[in-house]
């Protein structure tokens, strides 16, 4: 399906999100470049003119906006939060995985499904009143039972983990950036052999396994992973995945080394704020950064350096299990410390 791209001039992280288009199956027509919401019409007219079977725009769009473009362009007409929601379809395995993107979606397309019924009533209903108005509040009604019953299961979701979570002693996290190499660590430390795909999303529930260091028995974690520009409202319905990394006694930040200083800085940011945001205390919760594939980086120390990373952290390499041991001993310190 090819699929024309909207995006803004000097927009940060643009790869990044052509990279996601790709991995949903879209292949990119063509990127238009504009400078800023509402959309002109002879802009519009440009978009409908061009090639294509969808138009993603890599900015969100509210209700009526995207309502509009659709209805001018007849195209089928996406956002960014949208994309996201696409791609993490694609790796939902788990019941809890597709309750919380089903979840995610019915919230964010509420205000559309609603407009766009408004607008087949007022034409069928003039004025707007009578059987118009009760298809409008059926639906809504509908949806907002779906989503009601949607928030209970996650709910039980919720508890059966508390209450495992009750039972466990030390549990270790990993966090980081989608595609930093999280999952192929998850393998190194616990002899696993889940997917480690080059593509964004691949871990959406959390994955377990238990293990010991020196004797300690240990529940290692491989969670989702961060991106920049994460749309916010994605966080609630994904609270329980959030969560397993909030309960954690130590969080492994795997960060990949192998690529420019830039894009290191402005990843480490993106995972510490998020880190911040779904409410990791730094006072109770210890992150060890995990300097990942340091067997392809020249001069390693210098770039540490460069970049101002500060300890505690450690480098592997997790596909040649180099360090691994060091990781594993650098744990075991810090739950004994706990």
């Amino acid at each position: 399906m090819d699929a024309l791209v909207v995006a803004q001039k000097k927009m940060k992280n643009l790869d990044e999100k052509l990279a996601l288009i790709t991995t949903a199956g879209y292949n990119i027509a063509d990127v238009v470049y504009m400078q800023k919401l509402p959309i002109k019409s002879g802009k519009i007219e440009e978009l409908a003119k061009l090639h294509s079977d969808i138009i993603i725009f890599l900015i969100p769009l509210s209700p009526s906006q995207k309502f509009n473009l659709q209805k001018e362009t007849e195209r089928e007409v996406i956002d960014f939060y949208d994309l996201v929601l696409r791609v993490f379809e694609l790796h939902a395995i788990s019941q809890e995985a597709k309750i919380q993107i089903e979840l995610a979606r019915l919230r964010k397309d509420m205000p559309y499904a609603i407009k766009e019924i408004s607008v087949g009533v007022k034409k069928e209903h003039p004025g707007f009143s009578g059987g118009g108005e009760y298809i409008i509040h059926s639906h809504t009604s509908n949806i907002k039972k779906r989503e009601a019953k949607l928030e209970r299961k996650l709910k039980q979701y919720e508890v059966r983990k508390e209450r495992e979570r009750e039972r466990r002693e030390n549990v270790v996290s990993l966090a980081g950036y989608t595609n930093s190499g999280k999952s192929t660590l998850f393998n190194a430390l616990s002899h696993a052999q889940q997917s480690a795909k080059n593509e964004p999303f691949t871990t959406l529930q959390t994955k377990s396994r238990r293990l010991y260091l020196d004797g300690r028995k240990v529940v290692l974690n491989d969670t989702i992973g961060f991106i920049s520009d994460l749309p916010v409202e994605l966080i609630a319905p994904f609270r329980v995945t959030m969560k397993d990394i909030v309960e954690s006694d130590v969080i492994l930040l795997v960060i990949d080394m192998s690529e420019d200083i830039g894009s290191i800085k402005k990843k480490i940011d993106v995972c510490l704020s998020t880190l911040r945001e779904i409410g990791i205390d730094k006072e109770k919760t210890k992150v060890i950064k995990v300097l990942n594939k340091k067997d392809i980086v020249k001069d390693l120390e210098s770039k540490i350096a460069e970049i101002g990373i500060e300890e505690p952290y450690i480098a592997v390499s997790a596909l040649r299990k180099e360090g691994i041991r060091e990781l594993r001993n650098l744990i075991s310190l810090f739950l004994q410390a706990k």
